[in-house]
């Protein structure tokens, strides 16, 4: 049996309840076009951030390039200003230019890759000015600051070159065990090995030494680093007793 009413078809129906919520589906679905060109948007706005961004790192990599090959040609200094009306020397100049640039790219880009390299660059531009505890400070800033990044591993092995440079062993100490015992791949763990044995037989540490020269070794069969701690190995079991 029926209640004598026929039961509208389902496209009726639905057409009804279209009807119903039109200015709500309206609404809702101009809500989501503007997401979706939103989100395009900032998308391509990263994506343009990004590529500026690794634009100057490369831009500073070949402007690094050109300071150091100056700097080892021996035409900066204070020298070359020395004449009244002179100009300033070659790489003073362009070390000028160098840091603002990275001070720069930082500052607008803090993270990512790029940053990183800018900061790497600036590291290296202070151990070849042989200013070893600024070069610590920002080998170290750059393996603290993207541990993940290749270039972690072996900013903090020349994190700990630079405290060698300065005298401090024990510092330097931690930062090659912070390398050699990296969860990152890197290609910075055998020689961080090795300078711990060497380190380690500066300080009488025979034993010490001998552990980290078979570690080399054991972990790092293929490294030409793994030849010399062979080398030491003999030698310091030839002088015993």
């Amino acid at each position: 049996m029926t209640d004598g009413t026929e039961k509208a078809p389902l496209s009726v129906r639905l057409n009804t309840a279209l009807g119903r919520h039109r200015t709500a589906i309206i609404v809702v679905s101009a809500a989501i076009v503007v997401i979706i060109i939103s989100s395009v948007l900032a998308f391509n706005l990263s994506q343009r951030r990004m590529e500026r961004s690794i634009a100057s790192a490369e831009e500073i990599q070949l402007l690094y390039e050109e300071w150091s090959a100056a700097n080892d040609a021996g035409t900066d200094g204070p020298d070359a200003a020395a004449e009244p009306g002179s100009q300033p020397g070659t790489t003073d100049t362009t070390e000028e230019t160098l840091r603002t640039k990275i001070n720069a790219l930082v500052e607008g880009h803090p993270r990512g890759y790029a940053a990183t390299r800018a900061r790497f660059v600036l590291a290296q531009v202070e151990w070849e000015r042989g200013d070893f505890e600024a070069a610590h400070a920002a080998f170290l800033a750059v393996a603290e600051g993207d541990a993940e990044s290749y270039l972690a591993p072996i900013a903090l092995f020349n994190a700990a070159a630079a405290l060698e440079e300065t005298g401090d062993v024990e510092g330097a100490l931690e930062l090659y065990r912070r390398v050699a015992g990296s969860t990152v791949p890197n290609v910075e763990a055998p020689r961080a090995l090795f300078a711990l044995g060497r380190l380690s037989e500066g300080q009488g540490d025979r034993e010490g030494a001998l552990e980290y020269y078979n570690r080399l070794i054991d972990e790092h069969g293929g490294s030409n680093w793994t030849n010399l701690g062979r080398n030491r190995i003999i030698w310091l079991n030839s002088q015993e007793g």
